[in-house]
Order: structure tokens, then sequence, then C-alpha cells
């Protein structure tokens, strides 16, 4: 390891996001995938038959060599790499494409729809269409609307909707109902509470407002437990006094033997509006996101070009995702709305909970193929190379990095750095004849740390670069003197003594 230079780059190279990343760190620091599932229908955690590499799937699929439209869902438990890998084939599709092909990537931006709205119209196949309506409320739904009022007005369009439910929905609640559920919702203590921070208001606000702080795997919506009340919280309600109806459904809530199935009920169907409120508190109509992508599809055929879209994270559209979908499942064969449509190719990253559950089983039964990444996506070697790529990169200069980007990042002209601390230590071998140095870890420490520390279901990508490589390295960089002076929990073992 160069510590000197590690000491200045760990904390631009070990991030477990790879949306965080430069196009030179994440290259140097990409492992190939070789534990892939390609499935014809969803299933949530696949186990046995073929196993594919990542560049099996890109030359089968993703450069899809039929020329024909197709779906490509791309799904995995959170911080397995869908993100990265999305990225790897979106960089790999640059360099590979045809020169009628149109390549759009929506990153994962800060993973909020107002971000991935401000992304989007910076698209320059965006700014040439020709609904120049769309384009400014788009262009208006970008714009920042302060944090209290936001959530208010998320919270207020719910009460709306409820007043003005036609019973049109899939879940209905009679009158009576409905006006419990108003009273409750209007009640200043239960206003206070679901707006509570981690709340389920918060939850929507974040996967809206750009720059918020946001947890990737949360999904914007009302949960059960969102609508369970606490004897404190029943008692908090009574003495607030207000409307009786609001007491009685906070009784019933707060109940053994109701609560849980009239608070799934009550979550159940206002998650119905979700959508609606998003929408309409982002400044945006229902359809846009629908049209707007029809209407590049029109004009890319106008051009006599075709698209392959990469989206990151589906859940960037929050609130719109249904529109989008609709949008990118339709066929460009035959006539719509007096215009043809180009042929689409799109690879959208999810995870196993969003598909399962946010999919709707027409978008499901629609899509061309599934690819899985299970969660022990890196096999015994793989997991050598991942941490020796990382401390290799951030021993590198960026500058070198750069250079070897702009010679295409050929991999037998990986850079490696020099090594001053750590020079009789043990080296990974990552092919074309290069070894890494891989100080300050050994593979029993890596292989230790990955069985012992990580928590079950977290031996994953995003957790082995938080919790083994980023704080290793720094106590190794910090404290060279006293390393390693970290202390590390483990999880996976039992220590206790068996006693005969």
């Amino acid at each position: 390891m160069n510590s000197e230079i590690a000491k200045e780059r760990i904390s631009y190279v070990a991030r477990p996001d790879s949306i965080t990343t430069s196009e030179g760190d994440f290259l140097a620091t990409h492992v190939a995938i070789k534990k892939l599932k390609v499935l014809e229908k969803f299933d949530i955690a696949p186990t046995g038959g073929k196993s594919f590499s990542e560049e099996d799937i890109f030359k089968k699929y993703i450069l899809n060599p039929e020329d024909r439209h197709q779906f490509i869902a791309i799904y995995g438990q959170s911080g397995t790499g869908k993100s990265h890998l999305i990225r790897w084939f979106a960089a790999r599709y640059e360099q590979s494409k045809h020169k009628d092909e149109v390549l759009l990537f929506i990153r994962r931006s800060d993973n909020t729809l107002k971000g991935t709205i401000r992304q989007l119209l910076e698209k320059p196949e965006v700014q040439g269409i020709s609904n120049k309506e769309i384009y400014e409320r788009l262009v208006k739904a970008s714009v920042s609307v302060e944090e209290n009022k936001l959530k208010d007005l998320i919270y207020h369009n719910f009460i709306i909707e409820i007043d003005h439910d036609l019973d049109d929905h899939d879940i209905q609640l009679g009158n009576v109902m409905k006006r419990k559920v108003v009273a409750f919702l209007n009640n200043e203590i239960v206003h206070d509470f679901l707006l509570r921070k981690k709340g389920p208001i918060e939850r929507m606000y974040s996967k809206i407002a750009e720059h918020s702080t946001v947890d990737r795997d949360t999904i914007a919506q009302f949960e059960i437990e969102d609508f369970l009340v606490s004897q404190d919280l029943y008692e908090s309600i009574q003495r607030a006094g207000g409307d009786r109806k609001a007491e009685r459904l906070a009784l019933e809530l707060l109940s053994d033997e109701k609560g849980a199935t009239t608070a799934k009920k009550i979550a159940d169907y206002l998650n119905q509006f979700r959508n609606d409120v998003i929408q309409r508190c982002a400044g945006i109509e229902p359809g846009d996101f629908k049209q707007i992508f029809l209407d590049i599809r029109k004009e890319l055929f106008r051009l006599d070009k075709k698209l392959t879209l990469f989206i990151e994270d589906v859940t960037s559209f929050t609130g719109v995702d249904t529109a989008l979908l609709d949008a990118l499942i339709e066929e460009h064969t035959g006539k719509r709305d007096g215009g043809s449509l180009c042929r689409i190719s799109s690879v959208v990253g999810t995870t196993n909970n969003y598909l399962q559950h946010n999919f709707k089983d027409n978008h499901k039964d629609r899509i061309t193929k599934y690819v899985y990444i299970p969660s022990d996506v890196l096999d015994e070697d793989g997991l050598y190379e991942f941490v020796a790529r990382y401390v290799n990169t951030m021993s590198l200069n960026e500058d070198i990095i750069s250079d070897w980007v702009n010679g295409h990042a050929n991999p037998e002209d990986y850079p490696i750095h020099d090594v001053v601390v750590g020079k009789n230590w043990e080296y990974i071998n990552v092919g074309h004849g290069k070894k890494i140095n891989i100080y300050p870890f050994t593979k029993n420490s890596i292989l230790y740390f990955y069985n012992n520390a990580l928590e079950k279901g977290h031996q994953t990508p995003r957790y082995i670069i938080r919790d083994i490589i980023e704080p290793v390295v720094r106590d190794a960089i910090l404290n060279k003197e006293n390393f390693p002076s970290i202390d590390v929990k483990i999880v996976n073992v039992n220590t206790t003594l068996t006693r005969m």
C-alpha cells in the first residue's frame, strides 16, 4: 500500500455506492461477476440452475444481437451491486453500440424523484422533444420546495384523496370508516406522529425532494406499523380532545384483536393514492413521464435511430414508476397516436422487495428476462480480488487512473501501485500478469472478516467496502504504530464455551 496517497484517496475510493465514484475509480475497482442467474419468470430468491458471467449476459442480452424490443430487470437484495453492474453494462455498451443506437443512461442521482427529473432534463434527447408543455412542467417540478411545506403538502393531499374518493380503486373503505380515517388524520397528535422522524411522510418526502437524506432501499409508502397505536399515543389523543371519531379509531388500532387488521386495511387503502399524491406535490401530471418517453421514441424513429435505456434504480422514479414502466414495455410495432415508436431495449435495476410488491402483474409478465444477483455474488477468489483492487486503486494517484481510462481501460494495461508499506506481504493475481499487494490484509483475514464480521444478508459488496475495507485501511493509515487497533465485532461466531 502507498499510505500517503491512500490517506488522500480513501474517502473518494472506499465508497459503498457506485453513484459517488468517478468513472476511473469505478472501472479500476470493478471485479467481474460470475454467479448471475437468468430467469424467464420472477423468483424472489432463485437457487440452482446455470450461472452466467456478466460478460455472457452482456453479449447475449444487453448487446441485443437480435435487435428486438426487450425489457431486462436486474434485481437482488440491497448492496449486491445492481447499480454497479448496470453502470458497467452501460460503459461496455457505449464502446460497442451501433451508430444508429442512442444510449440513455439514468443514474440513481440522489435517489429522489426531483433529482432524477433534474438529471433527465439535462439529456439532449429530452431537451429536443416537441412537447414543450411537458418539458416546462418537469422544469418546474425540479425546483426545490421547503421541507416542512412539502411534508405537509404530502400529508394533507392524502386527506384530500379520501374526501374525493369515488370508490373506483381496488381497495375500498365504507363511508363510516373513511370519515373515521379523515378525522384520525386531521387530529393534531396523529399529524405529529405520522410526520415524526423516520415516519411514513418522511419516507415519501425523502424519495421526492432533491438532496434529502434517503435510504436507497426505502419504499415510499405506508406500512402496517405506521398505524399501530400504542397506549401512550392513545392517551395523548384522548387528552388532546377533538373529534370522537378519531379517538374511536385510535382505540380500534390499539386493540390486540383488531389493531393489526385495521392498520393494514388503512395502509393498503392510502397506498393506492401514493402516485397521485406524489405527482401532485411534485407538480407533474400523471401521464407526463409516460408521454415524455413516448415522445423521445417518436423523435428517434423519425431520425431512424433506436434507443437503449439503462436505469440504475427504478425507485428513483417513485410516484411515476407505473407510468414509466407502461412506456418502457410498449413495443415499437404499429402506430400510436399518429406516430411510430423506435425500438427500445431497457435495462432496469430494482430490489427483490420492490419488484415483488410494486411491479404490477402485467409489468412482470412482459419483462423479457430477469437477471438475479445473489447476495453471495463473490466467490472466494472474487472476494480477494475485490479487496485487492480497492487497496490498489486508493494507492494510485487519480491522474494515473485517468490515463488508463483514456487509453480505453484495457485490462492488460491496468496500473499497479508502487508498494511503500508491506513490501513482503501477500499478493493477489488479477490476471494479465498483474499482481496486487494486499497490505494491510491477508487472504485469511479477508475470509475471516467476510465469514464472521459481516451479518448474514450483509455479505455483499456494499458492506464489504463499508465494514471491512474502509475501517481496516483507515486504521492502518492513521494508527500505523498500533495497527491493528480497531475492535472487530464478531457476529457469526458462537463464542460461548461449551462445558462438558
